[in-house]
């Protein structure tokens, strides 16, 4: 039997979102293309609207509300937002402050026009002043700063393989500029390509391929202490320049690669991290 490849992309999240998608054309290819091509719009949608609401540029995104917010008010939020923010006080906790929205918020305020937090000098509360009242609601203490871009895109990419699923889609690949997830069992070629060409790995197969997976890619000029806590003292003796992680699903491969920039991959904590979510690591 025949199969039908489609294949969309849009600018999306700063960077250019593919969507591929494969499936047997059965008996009416014409019915089959519809039916992906209104699969892959859904998905595209999906991803819109995370842009939407939490898009530390947009200056009526959830963030930039919840930066110029009073303290203790009460916001009404999407509640992807609220589950992304779930997913954040998980990995800091984890990380012990390693992972900090909040942090990178602060560092990048007025860079690259991020009124979402360069507008609210008086935000300067912390994911502890954030009380999850339900599915769609938050109370501040104080008004808080956040740039989710180092979970955000991964949440995105997940969020649109779920609504390939639903759409009856059992074969896809979505690619956000590096962030990417494999639906069903055929295997999606990879390559790991950064500013200075492929990157190296003492183990490069392990990532050549992904099969029902995902596979994250951060590259960083230097230390950095953006989406993450730098620190000194695991930063200076780190060589590596780019992470990439293969997991389950692409919102922790996306955390672990800024988590893994920061530290030594024999880290006791980064590693029983990536053992507990059952993914892999390699720094160049």
């Amino acid at each position: 039997m025949a199969t039908m490849q489609l294949r969309r992309a849009k600018p999306m999240l700063g960077t250019v979102v593919m969507i591929h998608l494969s499936s047997p054309e059965a008996v009416d290819p014409d019915a089959c293309r519809t039916r992906l091509l209104a699969a892959a719009e859904a998905a595209f949608a999906s991803i819109h609207a995370i842009e939407r609401a939490m898009s530390a540029h947009r200056p009526d995104s959830d963030l930039a509300r919840m930066a110029g917010a009073s303290p203790g008010a009460t916001l009404a939020l999407d509640p992807h937002t609220v589950s992304v923010i779930r997913l954040a006080r998980y990995w800091h906790s984890l990380s012990r402050g390693a992972f900090d929205p909040c942090a990178a918020a602060a560092r990048l305020a007025g860079v690259n026009g991020r009124p979402a937090a360069c507008d609210a000098a008086a935000a300067n509360g912390t994911l502890r002043d954030i009380t999850i009242l339900s599915a769609t609601q938050v109370r501040l203490d104080r008004p808080v700063k956040l740039d989710l871009g180092g979970i955000a895109k991964g949440y995105a990419v997940d969020l649109a393989i779920d609504t390939l699923r639903r759409h009856g889609v059992d074969s896809a690949l979505v690619n956000a500029g590096g962030d990417m997830r494999a639906l069903g069992p055929l295997a999606w070629p990879v390559e790991v390509r950064g500013r200075t060409g492929f990157c190296s790995s003492s183990s490069p197969r392990a990532f050549r391929r992904a099969r029902d997976s995902a596979v994250a890619s951060s590259e960083s000029a230097g230390p950095t202490g953006e989406f993450v806590r730098t620190v000194p003292r695991l930063r200076a003796a780190a060589s590596w320049s780019a992470c990439t992680v293969a997991a389950r699903d692409c919102v922790t491969a996306d955390v672990l690669t800024k988590w893994g920039l920061q530290c030594a991959e024999d880290s006791p904590r980064l590693r029983r991290a990536l053992r507990l979510h059952k993914a892999k690591l390699w720094q160049s």
